[in-house]
């Protein structure tokens, strides 16, 4: 009788071997073992289904990220003999010993024919098969592939004599190292290397390609805990050390943790080279990546970006897809083909940073471009940049170049002189009050541009991209800074030039002329609209004349052009922008969201500096007489004291007149409602932090501005352990490193590597976030909530919807929510927390610390203590979510989940009156059936009911709520409510949730709409302690957008409510109105004289910043209706009628005086603002003052030019601004 063979089924996650399987199957066979295998997930429905589900053996390495993990494990426990290669699945799930289990992986992690082979007959041999077997070969996993050799090389220098040898003629003009899996090259599956290898060649670049098993392969002397030793762990990287020839830049083909620990990194400094990042997606083609306004999928970017990040790669450039992604899917074997077009672009930046390589410092040619913010006025803003005095600090890097040895000229190398030396050539673009003929009579056009120059590079555009500017714009010279001598027009380029450095302001990107309205604001009414011919021809001209550009401060344009939001192509704005030039970035350590649009859509290079100073307000005598005239005042009350509660109030009034000094307040009828928020902003107001300065680059805090830090991370976060001694010396020793700020700079011109530093808030207690002067990398995303993120997330929650059941006794149905990324990079995801306790859902973390998946929370777990101290079971709250571009690009795992928790919840069979998102949901799919019904299937109109996740269109960024106000391109507040729904109006839902319609920026403008009508409250959290409600007009915006859309939008006379979220720390985190938050930002910082002297010292960019938060406060006005007349009058108070203040003013930025005049006149005529005659008066005639210096300072010119008048221009004034919604009446 024949025997039978011993059938091992084999089911795998993913396939990196499999032609080393297919050849250890065929050899089996041989010695009567036959055996099988498929991937989890290719077949959900289990075993069952497949023919070669009988077997005597089942070795699984399962998951419960793939379909089918709970059926192929049920299904397998009919086989006789089971082993469990992965951690996922139940302890008595496997027959064989853990011992015995660790021996297969033994053979598992040596990938090799013979390897493969001798596990089977080790399983065998434990089956009582009589077979004999090996032990493991060891395997060479580390060596040098070329395409061209017929062997591996175990020696750089057997692989340079070879190469050498081959090439007797060849004249390098550098080495790229490349780094690569084992795998791919034991497969064969290495097109896309090739083509790299062969690409470098042709250029001139010796191909150096190191094979790898990866992190994994540390040499036996490495202690992973302790890192005992110093020696390189890494095989690959000694490798590329040994040889007489060094890789000049390294090109990382490595997805994941690259690296065993970010803080291995120190290991690369040993190269000392940049290391570009190479993505390959295994979900596209190349022809479906081409078309994908994505780029990666969501789960692509933290394999194939933010883990890298950790490690210090940059300029992430796609190139490989896969050739059939379906099949790939279905079997987990993945075949790359290369993407062309994006290595020859790679190859181009390798030479740029060759030459900054080779190139003596003299020679280099740089150009600095500050920031430009049209939107808040030009001219008030000239480099603006987040938490950096920038005039100084660019005068400490003009300096350091000097130094150095780069040749500068007789540029300033003081602040104030580079201040003043853009502003008297006027060398920045056209806006309210500087024409094209000005800046040309002035000396600031550095370079004229005509036909001749630009339209040949204009015509080697692609040609998606030419046909987008010229339907946007028009053919050359486009709108904007055109200059017409001798009957031929110029683009005129602004800009400094001091030998061979060049000092620039970025260009305008969406609007054009000398003025600000609804008409020349293109992108107010086209959201994706193309750069214009100005902007292309301004970065034409710093590629052609620079080695490297220095982009200065936080934030630009650049990142935020139209284009994928990850793996760009030559399509893609920011690319054919920057072209191959290197990039590197001057940015604020504690915004690492807005950095990483920078690192991953413009190429940059971060160079992270401290955060400013941040300084507790603490309590003036005013404040701690009030707060014991209170406790004095709260006493008589409970002894019945009538005559000295009396007299206690008659103290009282006074005092607390000056923190809420509205007229109808300073009576004595409501007295006692007063008080029960008196306390509460007492403390709030104590525990206040405001910038006490902004950072020089380069410059460490002092020692009194290094107390003030210690005392407020001591206020914030509250950790004995952190600020034990032996912290506080590590501390203080990392803030003194600021020097390393200015090094890195010039490091980077060097083309030398730049280690990566956490990005992140020092206040809130990361102290990983130091030194600075690094590459940052945000929070791992994967990791996020964590799980003190999500207690938090459930207190906010909870004190929500106390608070509205307090006030309306009865729970909001639907809370509108505005979440930015900050949420998930300074606050470890409360917010996102928050929103998913409302659903009453709840992350599920993996043992490693990452979020793999959600669980729906039983209905009688939701409970709410209220006010009375009385516990009530409280329903699944709908939330309407508004999300950043930026969260929604760099975080979209926290839009999956939220979409993926919001289907969950929908399809759960509960009342509507304990459910409030099914019967949402419910009611959206009768609407939607009777109007969609005859075009779309049941599947679609169910997605669609489900949606709840909004942004902005694919490719754009931010809402045009701001560009209206900014352009006062509006007539009433329904014009407001158009912007936000137009602009906002995407739908944005997981990957695998049903693929009836696209999920990824699906246009929803109805469905958003229909939302806004039900909310109930909008609300934002304030994500760390150095950024409130006046910081930035975004909150305005976005949760003061959501309020006046949903109030245009409802059928009731409800209004909405707006609720804010604190940033404090145990007691102080709670929610407020947002009017309360709104006062306390202004008493803290803009009415605060403390703080103005503080911040006078940084003349133009203090006066600026001052102006911004007025207009920020014009912005809440419009949108909120929670600025009451006496926040306006403080301000007139402080900065006009303040003889003192508004002399400085004047004297250190003219156009915010105008810039704040022209808002607080703009608010009066809107009814926003009801002054007194006086005050009025006074704002009047600082204006006409101001107005009358500025046309002074302009000179004869011939061009309009707006000035101070306010334009009120509409889509009813626009002939090309045709909106999708529109408000019925409208």
């Amino acid at each position: 009788m024949e025997k039978k063979p011993l059938k091992i089924v084999y089911c795998y996650t993913h396939m990196f071997s499999k032609k080393l399987w297919q050849k250890a199957a065929a050899r089996l066979k041989d010695q009567g073992i036959d055996l099988m295998f498929f991937r989890q997930g290719s077949d959900p429905e289990g075993l069952n289904s497949r023919q070669t589900i009988h077997g005597d053996v089942f070795m699984g390495e399962v998951t419960k990220a793939l379909p089918g993990f709970r059926q192929v494990l049920d299904q397998a426990r009919s086989f006789e003999h089971r082993m469990l290669l992965s951690e996922e699945g139940a302890d008595d799930f496997s027959s064989f010993t853990r011992q015995e289990t660790l021996k297969v992986h033994e053979y598992l992690n040596l990938p090799h024919e013979n390897n493969f082979i001798n596990a089977m007959l080790f399983i065998a041999s434990l089956c009582n098969i009589p077979v004999s077997f090996n032990d493991p070969e060891t395997v060479a996993t580390c060596g040098v592939y070329h395409p061209s050799a017929n062997t591996w090389f175990g020696t750089a220098n057997e692989y340079m004599n070879w190469y050498i040898s081959k090439k007797a003629d060849f004249i390098p003009f550098g080495c790229a190292g490349i780094v690569c899996a084992y795998n791919q090259i034991i497969e064969e599956n290495t097109k896309e290397i090739d083509a790299l290898i062969r690409i470098l060649e042709t250029n001139d670049l010796i191909p150096f390609c190191v094979f790898t098993r990866g992190e994994a392969h540390a040499p036996d002397s490495y202690d992973q805990q302790s890192n005992a030793t110093s020696k390189n762990p890494y095989d690959w990287m000694r490798l590329f050390e040994a040889g007489d020839i060094r890789p000049d830049i390294l090109l990382n083909l490595l997805a994941g943790r690259f690296l065993a620990r970010p803080e291995d990194g120190k290991f690369l400094n040993s190269l000392n080279i940049p290391v570009i990042q190479l993505i390959k997606s295994y979900a596209h083609s190349v022809d479906q990546w081409k078309a994908d306004p994505a780029g990666l999928k969501s789960h692509s970017m933290i394999y194939s970006l933010s883990q890298p990040e950790m490690n210090g790669v940059i300029e992430p450039t796609m190139a490989a897809c896969v050739e059939d992604p379906g099949e790939g899917a279905r079997t987990g074997e993945y075949r790359f083909e290369p993407v062309q077009e994006r290595l020859e672009s790679l190859v181009k930046r390798i030479r740029r940073w060759r030459i900054l390589q080779k190139k003596a410092n003299h020679e280099k040619k740089i150009t600095i471009v500050l920031h430009n913010n049209p939107c808040k006025g030009v001219e008030s803003t000239v480099g603006m940049a987040v938490g950096l005095d920038t005039f100084e600090s660019l005068g400490a890097t003009i300096r350091a170049l000097g130094a150095a040895g780069y040749d500068i000229k007789d540029c300033p190398v003081e602040g104030l002189a580079l201040k003043n030396a853009v502003f008297e050539k006027k060398a920045f673009s056209e806006f309210r009050w500087t024409t094209v003929d000005e800046i040309v009579s002035k000396g600031g056009g550095l370079h004229f541009m005509g036909a001749d120059e630009y339209q040949p590079y204009f015509n080697g555009l692609p040609k998606a991209a030419k046909e987008k500017i010229e339907k946007d714009w028009g053919p050359f010279p486009g709108q904007g800074m055109v200059y017409e001598k001798q009957d031929r027009k110029n683009l005129v380029i602004t800009g400094l030039c001091f030998g061979n450095l060049k000092i620039m302001v970025q260009p305008k990107r969406g609007c054009y002329g000398a003025k600000c309205n609804g008409e020349v604001c293109r992108i107010l009414h086209e959201p994706d609209l193309s750069p214009p011919h100005h902007w292309l021809a301004s970065y034409k001209f710093i590629r052609d004349t620079s080695d490297a550009v220095l982009h200065f401060g936080a934030e630009g344009a650049l990142e935020y052009l139209p284009g994928k939001r990850a793996a760009l192509c030559q399509t893609c704005f920011p690319d054919i922008s920057l072209g191959d030039l290197p990039n590197i970035y001057v940015y604020c350590m504690d915004i690492p969201g807005e950095g990483l649009m920078a690192k991953r859509r413009a190429q940059a290079v971060i160079v992270d500096h401290l955060s400013p100073v941040l300084s507790h307000m603490g309590a003036d005598e005013n404040l701690i007489e009030l707060e014991s005239l209170l406790a004095q005042y709260q006493k008589a009350d409970q002894l019945e004291e009538s005559d000295r509660r009396q007299k206690l109030k008659q103290k009282m009034l006074p005092l607390m007149a000056e923190l809420e000094p509205d007229e109808n307040k300073k009576g004595s009828d409501d007295f006692e409602d007063r008080l029960h928020t008196l306390g509460r902003r007492i403390r709030q107001l104590k525990t206040a932090c405001f910038q006490s300065g902004l950072h020089v680059l380069g410059k460490a805090p002092d020692e009194e501005d290094m107390n003030a830090m210690l005392e407020t991370l001591e206020q914030t976060v509250r950790d004995d352990d952190l600020l034990a001694r032996e912290k506080i010396f590590f501390i203080t020793e990392k803030l003194q490193q600021c020097p390393r700020e200015l090094e890195a700079v010039v490091q980077c011109l060097d083309g030398k590597y730049l280690e990566a530093g956490l990005g992140g808030s020092f206040y809130q207690g990361k102290l990983e976030t130091l030194p600075t002067g690094r590459n940052f990398y945000p929070v791992d995303i994967a990791a996020l909530p964590t799980k003190t993120a999500w207690e938090t997330g459930k207190i906010m929650a909870d004190k929500l919807l106390e608070k509205y059941f307090t006030q309306e006794g009865e729970f909001p149905e639907n809370v509108g929510i505005s979440l930015w990324s900050s949420d998930a990079f300074k606050a470890d995801g409360e917010l996102f927390s928050q929103i998913l306790y409302l659903l009453g859902v709840c992350p599920v973390w993996a043992d490693n610390g990452r979020v793999k998946g959600l669980d729906v929370i039983e209905t009688d777990r939701l409970l709410l203590t209220t006010a009375n101290h009385e516990t009530i079971h409280r329903p699944r709250v709908d939330v309407t979510i508004q999300t950043s571009g930026i969260l929604r690009d760099m975080v979209p795992n926290f839009c999956d989940l939220m979409d993926e928790a919001v289907v969950m919840v929908s399809r759960l069979d509960e009342p509507s009156d304990v459910n409030y998102v099914a019967k949402r949901t419910r009611e959206q799919i009768l609407e939607l059936k009777k109007k969609l019904g005859k075009d779309l299937p049941e599947e679609a109109i169910a997605r669609m009911a489900c949606f709840r996740v909004f942004s902005s269109k694919p490719g754009t960024y931010g809402l045009g709520v701001g560009l209206a106000l900014d352009a006062s391109a509006w007539k009433n507040k329904n014009d407001l409510a158009e912007a936000y729904v137009n602009w906002g109006g995407y739908a944005y839902g997981s990957e695998k949730i049903s693929h009836a319609l696209e999920n990824y920026g699906y246009e929803a403008h109805a469905i958003l709409a229909r939302q806004l009508r039900d909310v109930d409250i909008s609300y934002m959290k304030q994500s760390c302690v150095e950024y409130d409600v006046l910081d930035c007009g975004g909150y305005a915006v976005f949760q003061g957008g959501m309020a006046t859309a949903g109030n245009a939008l409802k059928k009731t006379g409800k209004k909405i409510k707006l609720y804010w979220g604190s940033a404090g720390t145990g007691e102080e985190k709670g929610i407020c109105d947002l009017k309360d938050a709104i006062e306390n930002s202004a008493l803290t910082k803009l009415l605060n004289k403390d703080w103005l002297e503080k911040i006078k010292p940084h003349g133009f960019q203090a006066a600026s910043s001052i102006a911004s938060k007025i207009n920020n406060l014009f912005k809440l006005a419009a949108t909120t209706e929670s600025v009451d007349d006496w926040l306006f009058d403080r301000v007139v108070d402080t900065y006009i009628a303040d003889e003192a203040n508004a002399a400085w003013m004047k004297l250190q930025n003219p156009y915010a005086v105008e810039e704040l005049t022209r808002r607080l006149l703009e608010a009066h005529s809107r009814k926003l603002w009801e002054p007194d005659d006086r005050r009025l008066e006074l704002v009047q005639s600082m204006a006409l003052e101001i107005e009358g210096d500025m046309e002074e300072t302009m000179g004869e010119v011939n061009s309009e030019f707006q000035g101070s008048r306010v334009d009120v221009m509409t889509k009813d004034d626009v002939e090309n601004w045709n909106p999708a919604f529109i408000l019925a009446g409208s």
